[in-house]
C-alpha cells in the first residue's frame, strides 16, 4: 500500500515537472499581451485566419504569428476643387 502511494507521488511529481518545463518553454507562444497604443494582427497557426486585437490586454496566441503595429492616424488633404494634394501620417508620441 505504501509503495503504491510512493509510486503515485513520483508519477505526479514527474508530470508536474514536465508541465512546468512545457509552460516555460511554450509560454510565450500560448498567450500574448497587447499594450495600449498598439494594434496586433494575429495569423492563426493551423488555418491561417487573420484577426486584429486593438485593445490592451492578454489573449490566446495558440502558436499563431503576431505582428505588432503602433497606432497612427492618416489625414488626407485636398484643394478647393477636391484635387488630392497629399497626406500626412500622424504618430502619437
Amino acid at each position: 500500500m505504501l509503495e503504491n502511494r510512493v509510486l503515485k507521488n513520483k508519477i505526479l511529481v514527474g508530470f508536474g515537472c514536465a508541465a512546468l518545463v512545457g509552460v516555460s518553454f511554450f509560454g510565450g507562444k500560448i498567450f500574448e499581451t497587447n499594450d495600449a497604443g498598439y494594434y496586433q494582427v494575429k495569423q492563426a497557426a493551423l488555418i491561417g485566419e487573420m484577426s486584429v486585437h486593438n485593445e490592451p490586454g492578454v489573449y490566446a496566441q495558440l502558436f499563431g504569428n503576431i505582428f505588432t503595429y503602433k497606432v497612427s492616424e492618416t489625414s488626407y488633404f485636398s484643394d478647393a476643387e477636391g484635387n488630392d494634394i497629399g497626406a500626412v501620417i500622424l504618430k502619437p508620441s
